[in-house]
């Protein structure tokens, strides 16, 4: 099956921006309740980073992905010009990768994602669409949120082991990306967890125009 959301380097699709895993990703088995504890939980995430959850929807409850990508490969999230969209058996990661699309393709001013674009594409080979630096990125805070996430009924030996998660995380970061690029990005997700963006932000027609239609 051919990809839906390929794009050419110099604008984002119509489609959106993607977020796909493999069928064993998705939590098949989750119950209403436990649907309803995840909306609660993006929503919730969303009000605190943006002031609002307005634009996010949740695809119906019959659908256990929102479309098939390719060869087991399903999309579960999706991010567009106007709304994030997301099924309700999707990873609660998710919710972070979304996030972040708002934020660099949205919300932050032309130039600074364009910053964000450079260092990406400076240290990852290839010729890289703009979907895929997108995608990337997004990876990276979810990776970013994993480490300093436990659940609710962790152990306490857990906490040891997320500072290790931390540290580990922010190394290989800056053996990447280097020492001051890595504090430019913990800057903005330091920034979208204390909720800066949710009373310093705005929408710019500039990035809605991006996503080509």
């Amino acid at each position: 099956m051919n990809d839906p959301f390929t794009t050419a380097k110099g604008g984002l699709t119509g489609n959106g921006l993607a977020m796909t895993v493999e069928r064993e990703d998705i939590d098949l088995n989750r119950g209403t309740e436990e649907q309803e504890g995840f909306v609660k939980a993006v929503r919730e995430y969303f009000e605190k980073v943006f002031g609002t959850s307005d634009d996010v929807t949740f695809d119906d409850v019959k659908n256990k992905y929102i479309i098939p990508a390719s060869r087991n490969q399903y999309v579960i999230g999706l991010t567009t010009s106007t709304m994030i969209k997301l099924s309700r058996y999707a990873p609660y990661e998710a919710m972070f990768h979304e996030a972040f699309h708002k934020l660099m393709e949205i919300v932050l001013a032309p130039n600074i994602r364009e910053e964000f674009y450079k260092i990406y594409r400076d240290h990852n080979k290839g010729e890289l669409t703009d979907r895929q630096v997108a995608e990337g990125l997004a990876d990276m805070f979810v990776d970013y949120m994993t480490a300093r996430t436990l659940p609710k009924d962790a152990k306490w030996y857990s906490k040891i082991f997320k500072w290790f998660r931390i540290a580990g995380c922010a190394l290989g970061m800056c053996w990447k990306y280097g020492i001051r690029n890595t504090r430019k990005m913990y800057t903005v997700y330091q920034n979208m967890n204390s909720g800066y963006y949710a009373k310093n932000s705005k929408i710019y027609e500039e990035n809605k125009k991006r996503f080509v239609e």
